[in-house]
């Protein structure tokens, strides 16, 4: 009798998203990572990360993923089924009908909001902190906390931005400043323009006015002497220290409650994870620059971004 004789088979998985190359730093993760989480949960698939790609996402976030499938379950797929698009900004509504994707990768940056703006509030709880980068962070909060958190080294990121919001007298605003390699030529040519002082004088009176209990800035910048020169003298901003990683960096602007963005994938993220109102420099991209064609603001930023 042969059906006694059947043979277990790996049973392929029906749908999976794809994500194992990306160019870039931290924010083109993010933006890959949150593109292909979104398409996963709108088509029910499997999610799988690559290994590279995951070792730099764990170096920050620990994952709290439901659907993730193995790297041997994934060796099952023939490469040739998987379908590979490359992406800048574009969105393709297409790709949300049902049954629209089947094995799908992604490359490129997937930079537009549509993909995964419905899930925002699940990705903030996948992507978070790892301990020992809120553990790095701990010093510096409780320098800025007249109640300092608990001696307990085990505070999840979570609770600490709970502890922040309930017992600063406050309101803690997040500033990014990217300036590095936006100020060189090829970049500036592109579109990619560092902001102007003025925009984040404007910002900060906004978000002072807005506060009535009053604010406290904190300002991530990847040249924070620059920062420190420009803000002296104002004691209600604060520059997070020179030895903070481009990591603990995000996640000390993710506890803030408010966030003013400058140019940039890393400003967009740490406003997208503080969760609160954003006011965006609307000078980034340059009008009419080669950037904004290939980026379109429309696509790029959610229509919750303020603009000054």
């Amino acid at each position: 009798n042969n059906a006694s004789t059947v043979i277990p088979i790996q049973i392929l998985p029906n749908c999976v998203i794809l994500v194992r190359h990306v160019n870039g730093r931290l924010g083109n993760y993010l933006f890959m990572f949150a593109s292909a989480y979104g398409l996963s949960r709108i088509h029910g698939c499997s999610l799988y990360i690559g290994d590279r790609f995951k070792k730099t996402l764990n170096e920050v976030f620990k994952l709290n993923l439901t659907n993730e499938i193995s790297k041997e379950n994934v060796q099952l797929l023939q490469e040739e089924h998987i379908v590979s698009r490359f992406s800048e900004c574009d969105f393709d509504a297409r790709l949300m009908r049902p049954e629209a994707i089947q094995y799908f990768e992604l490359h490129g940056y997937w930079q537009a909001y549509g993909y995964f703006s419905r899930y925002m509030d699940e990705i903030r709880v996948v992507l978070s902190f790892k301990q020992s980068i809120v553990t790095m962070a701990r010093p510096f909060i409780n320098s800025l906390l007249t109640k300092p958190l608990d001696a307990n080294n085990n505070t999840s990121f979570e609770s600490v931005k709970e502890h922040i919001k309930t017992t600063s007298a406050v309101t803690w605003v997040g500033i990014h400043i990217r300036r590095g390699d936006f100020r060189q030529y090829q970049e500036t040519r592109a579109g990619r323009t560092v902001s102007a002082i003025e925009f984040f004088d404007k910002a900060i009176a906004y978000f002072t006015k807005r506060h009535k209990n009053g604010a406290l800035f904190i300002v991530a910048s990847d040249d924070k002497s620059y920062c420190r020169k420009i803000f002296r003298n104002r004691p209600q901003i604060i520059v997070t220290p020179d030895t903070f990683t481009r990591g603990v960096d995000l996640a000390v602007l993710s506890l803030c409650t408010d966030m003013i963005a400058s140019s940039g994938t890393f400003s967009w993220w740490a406003a997208a994870l503080a969760g609160g109102i954003v006011v965006h420099d609307e000078q980034y991209p340059r009008r009419n620059s080669s950037l904004e064609a290939l980026c379109p603001r429309s696509l790029y930023y959610p229509p919750w971004f303020l603009f000054l």
